[in-house]
């Protein structure tokens, strides 16, 4: 299932007709982004629905979108009066032109990119959302006095600059999307050997990765597959990690913020082993929304096992590679 982008929205007109403002706040996974935007002539149904149309075009791949909003025109246009306004070629049923067709049009558009949900809230009735998206569209209005409402901002219909806040890029629209699917294991030899093995899936799309190194164990080479998976997501995509190593899992959840607050030394005051992929671990981790989950290893969970096929053969390879050069070294 994608990720649901929450939307509250409003607007507001000083006059009505008069100068107007919109508003609109955009949530998902515990980030938000704030818009706004002034327009000097025009009608609180116009901010009201601009204020949806905004937030929407926020997001620039198709996403699942809950609306809430105290505007029963916008609720009601979108849900009851649109497509009859479509049949009878954007008129009423008394066959008078629809008003606002102009933003009717994008905003018809808009539904049919993205599955939107539309909800009611009361205004000015405490909800805390809807009572910032409401400053946020008198924001706007203010905006107008500030730009002197010049004459680019009447061409365009927008003054205000944009304002946004939180980690979460919603001009890319990344959370809208499943969460890569990421299985890692790690394998080492007597030989100090080791080898990585990752299998990414994103969107249906199955891709294996595998690497060795020398001098190593076998923690490092289980920190090592989430790191090369993590390198090569795309910016932004949530990920959820399944590892059959608990050293790894409980390490990311549980030890490594009390690690790092004393200076990277463990409860008993010695340095953190693999402290350098640790390290590693956690910058890649604070790009995106990474879960992690534990699976019992060689129990029958085919990603997991073939992710530990991929580790296995990667390390066998590495002592290969060593034998050969201990036989280069041994003639030269």
């Amino acid at each position: 299932m994608s990720q649901v982008i929450t939307i509250y929205t409003d607007g507001a007109c000083k006059g009505n007709p008069g100068p107007g403002g919109w508003g609109a706040i955009l949530q998902a996974a515990g980030a938000e982004k704030e818009l706004f935007g002034g327009v000097p002539d025009t009608t609180n149904n116009r901010m009201e629905m601009l204020a949806v149309i905004k937030g929407l075009e926020a997001l620039t791949r198709p996403c699942e979108v809950e609306v809430y909003t105290d505007s029963r025109y916008v609720i009601q246009g979108c849900s009851e009066w649109l497509e009859g306004w479509k049949k009878r070629n954007w008129r009423t049923a008394q066959k008078e032109p629809v008003k606002n067709v102009d933003l009717w049009k994008v905003l018809d558009g808009l539904l049919g990119r993205h599955d939107v949900i539309f909800h009611w809230v009361k205004g000015h009735n405490g909800n805390r959302l809807n009572e910032r998206a409401d400053a946020l569209a008198n924001k706007g209005v203010a905006s107008l006095k500030h730009a002197g409402q010049s004459q680019s901002a009447q061409a365009s219909g927008v003054a205000a600059p944009v304002a946004s806040q939180g980690a979460l890029d919603f001009n890319s629209a990344a959370s809208c999307l499943p969460p890569i699917r990421v299985y890692t294991d790690g394998s080492s030899r007597k030989t100090k050997t080791g080898g990585w093995g990752v299998i990414i899936i994103n969107q249906g799309v199955e891709t294996e990765m595998s690497g060795h190194a020398f001098e190593t164990t076998n923690n490092r080479m289980e920190l090592e597959g989430p790191i090369r998976a993590l390198e090569v997501l795309p910016a932004g995509r949530p990920a959820h990690i399944t590892t059959d190593s608990q050293y790894v899992q409980k390490g990311i959840e549980e030890w490594i913020k009390d690690w790092r607050r004393r200076g990277w030394r463990t409860a008993s005051n010695e340095p953190v082993k693999n402290v350098d992929l640790w390290k590693q671990l956690e910058a890649l981790c604070a790009e995106r929304k990474v879960t992690w989950a534990w699976v019992r290893g060689h129990n029958g969970d085919p990603y997991n096992e073939r992710a530990d096929a991929l580790a296995q053969f990667a390390s066998l390879h590495a002592q290969e590679l060593l034998g050969l050069e201990k036989i280069k070294a041994a003639m030269s």
